[in-house]
């Protein structure tokens, strides 16, 4: 079982919480929530440090996280190398490696 962001790609090689069948397991969730002011949208880039998910910079992936971004990267890098993606990129219709 894997517990992520639901706007980000799960970490298949992270660990995880192993269910065996029929079994029960009972896990605790804590989200941390980090919100930003409107205001700081306004600041430029180089001050504020993160990209605002509204402002859409990622190639492959509609939300912007961290993860999302480091994967965006490596297919950009892939594409540009490779002149092919990884086919679980979501919503594309491009030559698979």
């Amino acid at each position: 079982m894997a517990i992520h962001d639901p706007k980000e790609a799960p970490d298949l090689l992270a660990d995880g919480l192993i269910v065996k069948p029929n079994s029960e397991i009972f896990y605790s969730v804590k989200p941390e929530v980090t919100e930003a002011s409107r205001d700081l949208g306004d600041l430029h880039l180089q001050y504020r440090g993160c990209h605002l998910d509204n402002e859409n910079i990622l190639r492959f992936y509609k939300h912007y996280t961290k993860r999302n971004c480091e994967l965006d990267c490596l297919a950009n890098i892939t594409l540009d190398k490779c002149k092919c993606i990884p086919e679980y990129l979501p919503g594309m219709s491009h030559n698979a490696c």
